[in-house]
């Protein structure tokens, strides 16, 4: 009974990584409020070179993706951590920077219920198999 509830939350943690990493990709050149959604979901930001920068569940994909880690200045958006850790001086370059060199995924929560699997817990295990860079 332990091992077949293990084998199906590894199986359900799978298909959320296989469900994020192959949806769409976009260039933060392209990302503006419009094409971004405003519900909830889980989202992955990678440098074009492969590298995961940032992952995570938010409720506003909109918000988080664009207005927090491209425009924000917060110590916990991407921005601030870039400069933080001497990959960029300033906010300004770091904007640049994330434009140049990084894509978005994200799938939203209407295809994690429709697979059966809950926000929080997607989050959970997307973070500890992914392992990004950068975290809150």
């Amino acid at each position: 009974m332990l091992a077949s509830n293990i084998e199906k939350h590894v199986n359900d943690g799978r298909q959320v990584i296989i469900e994020v990493m192959k949806a769409s990709k976009y260039s933060f050149q392209d990302v503006t409020p419009s094409v971004l959604p405003s519900g909830p979901g889980i989202y992955v930001i990678t440098t074009d070179n492969g590298e995961i920068l940032r992952a995570g569940k938010t409720k506003v994909l909109c918000q988080r993706i664009y207005q927090n880690h491209l425009m924000g200045d917060q110590s916990g958006n991407l921005r601030s951590q870039l400069v933080n850790t001497g990959v960029c001086v300033d906010l300004e370059e770091a904007k640049e920077w994330i434009r140049q060199h990084c894509t978005v995924r994200w799938i939203e929560k209407s295809t994690l219920d429709r697979i059966g699997i809950q926000i929080n817990w997607a989050e959970h295990f997307m973070l500890s198999v992914l392992r990004p860079r950068f975290s809150d």
